[in-house]
């Protein structure tokens, strides 16, 4: 069985784009990485490895990997967008209102039910979803248990 970075390279490489080490590592990041990503994130830890690496590299990379659908992209008015390239499918995010922490969630709504039950009770012809709880994560929940008390 492949992992996520290996079957991402592999189409890369079919469909003859170009490899290089940067390229590489940052989709090696994206596709190993559980937090969803922001740009930032992923220019700050390729830049380790990769000190001349721009930050419009990484974007031509998020746009690259967007365009083949390798990439989702998810927009919020704060923090910045955040990206999941482990599922590109559909399937619900749990989002932390403290930290900001973001993870996928197995729940049945995921499986494009909610599409046809959009389709069904409206008159919109809905192609996508995007579904997402808040609440607060572990930590953040003993953090505000240990400001309460």
């Amino acid at each position: 069985m492949t992992t996520r970075y290996e079957d991402i390279e592999t189409t890369l490489r079919e469909r003859g784009f170009r490899m290089t080490p940067q390229r590489l590592a940052i989709v090696r990041i994206i596709a190993e990485d559980v937090r969803h990503p922001t740009v930032d994130q992923v220019f700050e830890t390729v830049h380790e490895t990769f000190p001349t690496t721009s930050r419009a590299t990484v974007y031509k990379t998020f746009e690259l990997l967007k365009d083949i659908g390798e990439l989702l992209e998810f927009e919020f008015s704060e923090g910045g967008n955040r990206y999941d390239a482990k599922r590109v499918g559909p399937h619900a995010h749990v989002l932390c209102d403290g930290c900001g922490r973001m993870e996928d969630l197995e729940i049945d709504a995921a499986d494009g039910s909610l599409v046809a039950q959009a389709n069904a009770n409206s008159s919109f012809h809905v192609t996508r979803q995007r579904v997402e709880f808040y609440g607060l994560c572990a930590k953040c929940q003993v953090q505000e248990s240990a400001a309460a008390g």
